[in-house]
């Protein structure tokens, strides 16, 4: 049997990525008590690539967003109007 976790970004609702992070193989019978569940090892690795992946999606998401505010910035100042700021919602 194989378990496979996920990672689902999601922005003002809207899916913007959906991401295989980790996968588990377990046994689906003669299943000791010992075998049920992740191991430590396991549940630390899992939790490591799902960190890894919100990180990931977290820094890209902000670079994106810092472009665009570079881009406008340099468009109003040639245009000679105000820059837009993250203060004010990049409205210019």
């Amino acid at each position: 049997m194989e378990f496979v976790i996920w990672v689902e970004t999601r922005l003002a609702g809207r899916m913007l990525e959906l991401r295989q992070v980790a996968s588990a193989e377990r046994s689906a019978s003669g299943i000791e008590p010992e075998e049920l569940g992740l191991t430590l090892q396991d549940g630390k690795t899992v939790l490591k690539q799902v960190q890894a992946k919100i990180v990931q999606t977290q820094v890209s998401i902000l670079d994106t967003a810092f472009k665009a505010l570079q881009r406008l910035r340099s468009s109003a100042a040639s245009e000679g109007s105000s820059p837009p700021t993250v203060a004010n919602g990049l409205r210019t």
